[in-house]
């Protein structure tokens, strides 16, 4: 099978990743990169690789089988639809769009030519995420923690779709049931949107949610916790610790389960693009949707909360 030609549009820290991902994977052609910045150059030299700064001319350059998109947010939607009008693959950094309205018409649009569009929920190649879920069959509550410092770089959307995007689309995962209700609050503390969040989902099972995202604290927090009938699990993302408490035959059991040999989820994320890719798993990324409508959602709730 020939090697696919992969080209990344965005080189910042998330795109510099990529590209290196890329770089080391033996049945790519890393044809080129892309970036307004010109410092970005000197990744493209460490690489020995084409550098553009119109991703239309890098689109034009060469044949591009694939494609990683880096860029901020509100740049998505017009990048991902030139390159789906001109029939490439498309693995695109959460959350897929700004607005509902533009990422149903690149999920339609995908589908119309046959592509994948493919979208960097990262948290799903979590092994921790892949052991737990093999444990539960009927959550009753899930509690999710995601906080962490202030990151500048981030200055176009607010920490629902940054950071709480993430648990949203794990929650969605795990949970087989339509949202009932939302309930959010937030604040703007360092940036003009919000930079904490507090959100309650409930669903039509019953199943409750409680989920808190922050990018103004000292320390990074990824945890998430889940309770059903007779089990509950403590789930650390950082350390790929699970505690697990469960009873059976009437006692109660308390173990660790450490997870070893963690592989890279950015190189299992692309991984899974490229493979993909080559065997034409071709579908397309309708959680990620969801997921950004329930951001969204979140958002205006605390948007009118605040008025």
């Amino acid at each position: 099978m020939n090697k696919l030609n992969v080209a990344v549009i965005g080189v910042g820290r998330l795109g510099c990743e990529h590209t290196r991902i890329y770089a080391g994977l033996p049945q790519v052609n890393l044809v080129g990169i892309c970036d307004i910045q010109p410092m970005a150059k000197k990744i493209a030299l460490k690489y020995h690789i084409p550098f553009y700064k119109d991703y239309s001319s890098l689109l034009s350059a060469s044949k591009i089988d694939a494609l990683s998109i880096a860029v901020p947010t509100y740049l998505h939607y017009s990048i991902t639809k030139e390159a789906l009008s001109r029939g490439i693959n498309i693995l695109l950094e959460k959350p897929i769009t700004a607005t509902l309205k533009e990422a149903d018409e690149l999920l339609n649009l995908a589908q119309q030519k046959n592509l994948i569009l493919q979208v960097g929920h990262i948290e799903r190649f979590n092994p921790v995420i892949k052991e737990v879920k093999t444990m539960i069959n009927k959550p009753l509550f899930i509690e999710c923690q995601r906080l962490g410092p202030y990151a500048s770089r981030i200055d176009d959307v607010g920490v629902a779709l940054d950071l709480m995007i993430h648990d949203l689309d794990i929650i969605l995962h795990l949970v087989d049931s339509e949202i009932e209700t939302v309930e959010a609050t937030g604040a703007k503390i360092l940036s003009d949107y919000e930079d904490i969040v507090f959100a309650y989902l409930k669903f039509k099972n019953g199943t409750l949610a409680n989920l808190s995202a922050s990018r103004v604290s000292d320390k990074k927090v990824r945890k998430i916790r889940i309770f059903q009938p007779d089990l509950y699990l403590s789930l650390d993302y950082l350390s790929s610790v699970i505690k697990r408490v469960q009873k059976i035959k009437g006692k109660i059991r308390r173990d660790k389960i450490k997870l070893k040999n963690r592989q890279e989820q950015l190189k299992l994320e692309i991984a899974s693009f490229v493979n993909n890719v080559r065997n034409k798993h071709i579908f397309q990324d309708y959680q990620a949707a969801e997921a950004l409508k329930l951001a969204l959602m979140i958002t205006k709730k605390i948007n009118e909360a605040t008025i």
